[in-house]
């Protein structure tokens, strides 16, 4: 297995509300309660700091920028988010639902787990929807209190799915009660389907552990479900040094070691020969026997450290 190093990316005001937007019975959005952000009596949290890239006009100047953050980024990750933050057209997908869940380590040591979807109209006046990245970065003994799996935590922080309108210049940490035990057979076996089934899955394992750098061709949610059943697969340890992004256009600016691809066959051409891209097809599936003999090899070894009744 290739050694899985991380993809490293080169006035105060009172703290808003908290920014817990959610869908009631009836579909519509509703406003934050007012002491949304205060702690859980009796149920175990976790927290995060947050931040927000996108496109503003502000005192700073116009243009897409580092817009909001909470009081625990420091200069630097700011710095570094600013560089990593996606820009105009970075999304794959154009439809108002288009979403790309993303997950990087920070220089600090931090892990940055973030949504991009479509934001506002673009202030400046060239066309189209901006672009609305929202961080929430962890220390390593917050993440691993989520089984280190970014899709659970994009799955509980429900407030980043969608835009604020305007931005807020500070926010609060986000805080969140730990999810109850997941069932992980069942859970896996829910993503194996969704994934196109198992050979897609033997053929994704196969590529991640002969290649630096996989990209993953197909619907944006058997893209999503392919990554997070590898996440699932891969030992805790090692998920920390993955990088992903399931619907942003590669940019060097935010080298990831895995990405999905949603564009056309030349594109994809284009992405395995300048970047060195392995590129594994969840539409067509697969009749790799390699892939196969991974999978198989990766059950014996389960099997084998499974502790004797």
């Amino acid at each position: 297995m290739n050694n899985m190093g991380s993809a490293i990316n080169q006035p105060d005001q009172q703290p808003a509300p908290e920014l817990q937007v959610a869908a009631g019975g009836d579909g519509e959005r509703r406003q934050p309660s007012s002491n949304a952000n205060e702690p859980l009596k009796g149920q175990a949290c976790t927290e995060a700091d947050q931040a927000i890239f996108t496109s503003i006009n502000s005192p700073r100047g116009g243009g897409y920028q580092l817009a909001a953050t909470s009081a625990g980024i420091s200069p630097a990750e700011a710095r570094e988010l600013s560089a990593w933050g996606p820009s105009h057209d970075s999304l794959w997908e154009t439809d108002e639902v288009a979403r790309s869940y993303n997950f990087h380590r920070l220089q600090s040591g931090r892990l940055a787990v973030s949504r991009s979807i479509h934001g506002a109209a673009e202030y400046s006046g060239r066309g189209g929807r901006s672009v609305y990245t929202h961080f929430l970065v962890f220390s390593a003994d917050q993440f691993a209190r989520w089984d280190c799996n970014p899709f659970d935590i994009l799955r509980a922080a429900t407030h980043t799915e969608h835009a604020l309108e305007p931005v807020p210049q500070r926010l609060t940490n986000w805080q969140c009660e730990l999810p109850c035990d997941t069932n992980r057979t069942r859970q896996i076996s829910r993503l194996v389907e969704q994934a196109g089934g198992p050979l897609n899955v033997a053929a994704a394992l196969d590529a991640v552990l002969r290649h630096d750098a996989v990209a993953f061709v197909g619907q944006p949610a058997a893209i999503e479900a392919v990554m997070e059943v590898l996440f699932l697969l891969l030992p805790e340890e090692t998920r920390c040094q993955i990088s992903f992004a399931t619907g942003l256009k590669y940019s060097p600016r935010r080298p990831v070691r895995w990405i999905g691809l949603h564009g056309d066959a030349m594109q994809r051409r284009r992405l395995a020969r300048q970047y060195q891209f392995e590129l594994v097809d969840l539409a067509e599936g697969t009749t790799n026997l390699d892939a196969l003999e991974a999978l198989g090899n990766l059950l014996q070894e389960a099997v084998r450290t499974l502790p004797c009744p």
